[in-house]
């Protein structure tokens, strides 16, 4: 464990300071607040707020960041083991984690059910995609026939058309990027430009769709403790 790292976490326990956790569930950014107990072999034991809906992230994602004034910066770290009737919960494999925490807080919602996504360049070809989600900037896709990454890598403008369950959009975009991801297909990032009705469209979208994946991780939380 790197050695800043460490000093960090004993400063936590020692002032007994509270610490949040930062976690983002289909794309809803959720935080809260937490507890640390002990630091012993590089295993952090925590007692996350037991009447905290979003600490059940802690077992469905079985990852976190923490986040204090003592650290030098957000801490990633692994969940071992969490107990959702207490809160209880062992943290370890802490690293510094990479990137900016505030493009984490973008909100990104993942659909709720497949949804196509098609994407045109100007001359009327078409590539077909599936949605993963989207943000007030942009959207992220699976491409589907193979060898489609090769041709959207020569198409820098796309006409997207998707559907969502609050309106149909239809705008242009830009392809920021082409990646493979590790189970082969190929992941491709749109970038656009709204007008005010389109902007309108997809933000409606987002915040019914945060809506119900906010409800969804409450539901976790009551059947779970329904449950103990």
């Amino acid at each position: 464990m790197d050695e800043a790292i460490l000093v960090g976490l004993k400063a936590i326990v020692q002032t007994k300071k509270d610490i949040e956790l930062f976690n983002v569930y289909k794309g809803v950014p959720v935080l809260y607040k937490a507890s640390a107990q002990r630091l012993h072999d590089n295993v952090l034991t925590i007692t996350a707020d037991a009447y905290a809906y979003e600490a059940v992230c802690l077992g469905l994602e079985k990852r976190t960041l923490i986040l204090s004034d003592v650290l030098e910066g957000p801490i990633s770290a692994r969940v071992r083991s969490f107990e959702i009737a207490s809160g209880l919960t062992h943290l370890e494999d802490f690293a510094y984690a990479s990137g900016k925490i505030g493009e984490r807080l973008i909100v990104r919602v993942a659909p709720k059910d497949p949804t196509e996504v098609a994407l045109e360049d100007h001359e009327g070809q078409l590539i077909p995609a599936s949605l993963i989600d989207i943000s007030m900037d942009g959207l992220g896709v699976y491409l589907l026939p193979p060898g489609a990454e090769q041709t959207l890598k020569q198409k820098p403008t796309v006409h997207v058309v998707l559907e969502l369950p609050t309106a149909k959009i239809n705008l242009s975009g830009a392809v920021r990027y082409i990646r493979a991801e590790p189970d082969g297909r190929h992941r491709a990032g749109i970038s656009f430009a709204q007008d005010i009705l389109v902007r309108t469209a997809i933000t409606n979208y987002i915040a019914h769709r945060r809506g119900e994946i906010l409800s969804e991780l409450q539901a976790i939380h009551q059947d779970a403790h329904r449950s103990v």
